[in-house]
């Protein structure tokens, strides 16, 4: 959540990590089903709000698309 500031002023996730913020979306989401099962308002509560944490970090990678960083050109250095 901290890099989040730094998102919305470059306009690019590329300072995220995708895979570890889905990965947390879908066991979060694992759990809450689990706890539903369950019918326990703990597992239930929090991971209500894990789900829905890990769902907006999701939707920076909808708004502001990841951009690959600027490389110069590396011919001109071989050379």
């Amino acid at each position: 959540m901290v890099e989040l500031k730094q998102v919305i002023q470059d306009k690019s996730t590329a300072s995220l990590p995708f895979p570890l913020i889905f990965m947390g979306f879908v066991v979060s989401l694992a759990w809450l089903i689990y706890g539903i099962i369950l019918n326990s308002l703990f597992m239930i509560g929090q991971n209500i709000f894990a789900v829905l944490l890990s769902g907006f970090q999701l939707s920076f990678f909808l708004i502001y698309p990841s951009t690959a960083p600027k490389v110069k050109d590396v011919k001109k250095k071989k050379n």
